[in-house]
C-alpha cells in the first residue's frame, strides 16, 4: 500500500517548473507593472487591433467571420471588422485568425511564435463579459504572453519547428488558457488542469511550407489554440480537468514536441523583465525570419534607390530553418508568398520594401519579381545559424552586372528587441493598417485614444465602444 501511495505521489505531482510557473501567472500582482511594462503592452494591444482590423478584409478571414454568424450570439463577443457578436470561443478563433492571417502580427523569436495573434484575441473575447479593469486585461496578456514565450524557450522552438510542428500551434493554447486562467482568477491549480487539457489539442502541421498553394490554415494554428485556451479554462470550472505535468511531464509538451528541454526557461526568478519586452512588433508583411534579409537589403541597394535590373546574382546566408522550410519559388497563395524567402527577397527589390502588393494573389505570377527570384540562392551560414533563434540574422551579398559586389549582415531586423520601434513608428503602423480597413480617422482616433486609456480604465466599455463604432461604419 505504501508504495502504491508513493508511486500515486510520483505521477501526480507536478516538478516545479509548470507548478512554479502557474503560481507565478495567477498569482500575479498587476499593480507590479511598471511604467515601460505599460507602455509595451499599450503598443501590443494597438499593433494587435491594427492587424486583425486589416486582416479582417481578407478573403480568409471574411470566409470565417461567415462560418462564425452559424454560432451569432447576441451580447457576447464582438467580432471584429462588421456588425455581429459570437460566443467568446468562437470569438476568440476569427479574431485571432485575422491578427495572423496578414503577417503583420508581434513575434516572440526565441520561442519562434505568435503570442500577439492568441493572446490579445483571447483577453478581449474574455474581458468585456468579465468587467475586467483596463490594468487587469492588461497583466492577463503579460502572463499569456510570458507563458508562451517560457514554454517555447523549454521545448526549444527550433526543435518544434525541425519535427514538422508550428510552434504557434503548439505553444498558443497554453498561453490563452494562462491569460483565461488570469481573467477569471482561477486558482494555480486549475490553470494546471487546464494547460493538461490543452496539450492534448496542441499541435499545427508545417506542411503548409511545403506546398506552394497552401493557404488558411496557418492562421488556423493561432485561432485554434486560442480557441482552446479558452474551452479548457471553461472545462476546468466545469469539473473536466487534464493531467497536470503538461509541459514537464513524460509526455508533456516539452518532451512531445522537443526531446532536449532546458526546464531553467521555466523560472520567472531567473529574469527581472517580462517577456513582453521580448517581442518584435512587424514592419514587414511576410515571416519573421525574412525580415532581417529585407533590411541587408535596405542597406547593399541605398534604401531600394539601386536599379534591380542591374542585379546579377543575389545570395542569401542564414540559419537552416531558412533553406528546410522557406524556400517555395513559385507560390500560388499570399501565405506562400509570405512564408517564402525567395520570394519576399525579389518583392523587397522588384516593389522597393515593404509593400504588401507583391504579396496579393494578382501579383505572384509578376514576371519582372519571378526574374529576381530565379536569382536568389540561399546558403547555409554557421554562425548565424548558431544565433538562431535567439537571432534570426542574415547576410546578403548582391553581385551587379558590372561585376561589383555588395554585402551587408543584419542580425537582428528593425522592430526586434534590440532596434525597437519607436511609439511614433507603432502609432504609424496602426494608423496606415486601419485605414487600409476602411476606418475613418476620426474612428482610428477614438480607438487609438481608448487603447491609451486601457490602464486607468474601470472596465472596456470604453474599448468596446470604439471598436463597435469602428466595426458599424
Amino acid at each position: 500500500m505504501r508504495c502504491r501511495s508513493i508511486e500515486a505521489d510520483l505521477n501526480h505531482q507536478p516538478v516545479a517548473g509548470g507548478r512554479d510557473l502557474a503560481r507565478f501567472v495567477t498569482q500575479f500582482d498587476p499593480r507590479s507593472l511598471d511604467a515601460a511594462d505599460i507602455e509595451r503592452l499599450t503598443l501590443l494591444v494597438m499593433d494587435h487591433l491594427g492587424v486583425a482590423l486589416r486582416g479582417m478584409r481578407r478573403q480568409e478571414a471574411c470566409m470565417l467571420r461567415k462560418w462564425a454568424s452559424r454560432h451569432a450570439a447576441p451580447g457576447a463577443t464582438i467580432l471584429l471588422g462588421g456588425s455581429g457578436t459570437a460566443d467568446p470561443s468562437i470569438a476568440a478563433f476569427v479574431n485571432a485568425a485575422a491578427a495572423h492571417t496578414g503577417e503583420m502580427d508581434d513575434t516572440h523569436d526565441e520561442s519562434l511564435s505568435h503570442p500577439g495573434a492568441v493572446v490579445i484575441a483571447t483577453a478581449l473575447a474574455l474581458a468585456p463579459a468579465l468587467n475586467t479593469t483596463g490594468l487587469d486585461f492588461l497583466a492577463a496578456i503579460a502572463m499569456g504572453y510570458e507563458v508562451m514565450a517560457r514554454t517555447g524557450m523549454a521545448v526549444r522552438a527550433a526543435a518544434i519547428a525541425s519535427n514538422g510542428f508550428h510552434p504557434t500551434g503548439v505553444l498558443g493554447g497554453f498561453g490563452a488558457a494562462a491569460t483565461a486562467a488570469r481573467l477569471f482568477r482561477l486558482p494555480y491549480e486549475d490553470l494546471l488542469a487546464a494547460w493538461g487539457l490543452v496539450l492534448s489539442a496542441a499541435g499545427g502541421s508545417m506542411q503548409f511550407s511545403e506546398e506552394a498553394s497552401a493557404s488558411g490554415v496557418k492562421q488556423l494554428h493561432a485561432a485554434r489554440a486560442a480557441q482552446e485556451g479558452i474551452r479548457a479554462v471553461d472545462m476546468v470550472m466545469h469539473g473536466i480537468r487534464g493531467p497536470i505535468r503538461a509541459i514537464e511531464g513524460r509526455y508533456g509538451a516539452c518532451q512531445l514536441f522537443g526531446g532536449k528541454p532546458d526546464f531553467s526557461r521555466l523560472d520567472t526568478t531567473l529574469s527581472t523583465q517580462l517577456q513582453i519586452h521580448q517581442v518584435t512588433i512587424k514592419l514587414y508583411p511576410s515571416c519573421r525570419m525574412c525580415h532581417s534579409a529585407i533590411d541587408a537589403l535596405r542597406q547593399c541597394t541605398d534604401n531600394f534607390t539601386l536599379d534591380w535590373k542591374t542585379i546579377e546574382r543575389i545570395q542569401i546566408f542564414g540559419p537552416a530553418k531558412l533553406l528546410a522550410q522557406h524556400m517555395q519559388r513559385r507560390p500560388q497563395s499570399m501565405s506562400a508568398a509570405q512564408y517564402s524567402l525567395p520570394y519576399t527577397v525579389a518583392a523587397a527589390l522588384r516593389f522597393r520594401g515593404e509593400s504588401i502588393e507583391p504579396f496579393e494573389h494578382w501579383n505572384l505570377n509578376d514576371e519582372e519579381t519571378l526574374t529576381l527570384l530565379d536569382k536568389v540562392a540561399v546558403v547555409l551560414d554557421p554562425c548565424l545559424d548558431h544565433a538562431f533563434p535567439a537571432h534570426l540574422g542574415s547576410k546578403v551579398a548582391l553581385t551587379l552586372t558590372n561585376g561589383t559586389l555588395r554585402e551587408a549582415t543584419v542580425l537582428d531586423s528593425r522592430g526586434t528587441p534590440w532596434r525597437p520601434l519607436t511609439d511614433a513608428e507603432v502609432t504609424s503602423k496602426f494608423t496606415a493598417l486601419t485605414s487600409q480597413a476602411g476606418i475613418t480617422q476620426s474612428h482610428i482616433s477614438q480607438l487609438e485614444t481608448a487603447v491609451r486609456a486601457t490602464r486607468e480604465a474601470p472596465n472596456l466599455g470604453q474599448l468596446q465602444m470604439a471598436l463597435a463604432s469602428a466595426n458599424n461604419q
